[in-house]
């Protein structure tokens, strides 16, 4: 099973961004269209902890933006968002070892 820790690491590797612009980038596919805000009603970030916390599997991503991914909103717009933020990111010489471990 694909975990979000294994793909984000996997990532993290391909395109050699920061742990914490990776996992806003993945996470931010879900919670920008879904307009998800924290508990002080601003837009949704992760820091630093929390991205550690993810990267290494001991948390889960929030309940709301796993629920978010099965949205339309979402689904209809992850492919346009990754192909702009992600993809392009992956380096091309990386690109084989990435997919290869996918």
């Amino acid at each position: 099973m694909l975990t979000f820790a294994k793909l984000a690491n996997e990532l993290i590797y391909a395109t050699k961004l920061t742990n914490e612009d990776l996992v806003n980038i993945l996470l931010a596919c879900v919670y920008e269209p879904l307009d998800l805000k924290d508990k002080n009603g601003n837009p949704y970030y992760a820091g630093k902890g929390e991205c550690s916390y993810l990267l290494k599997g001991k948390r889960d991503v929030k309940l709301e933006i796993q629920r978010g991914t099965s949205k339309k909103e979402v689904i209809d717009h992850a492919e346009a968002y990754f192909e702009r933020f992600l993809i392009s990111k992956i380096l091309p010489s990386l690109l084989d070892d990435f997919l290869e471990n996918m």
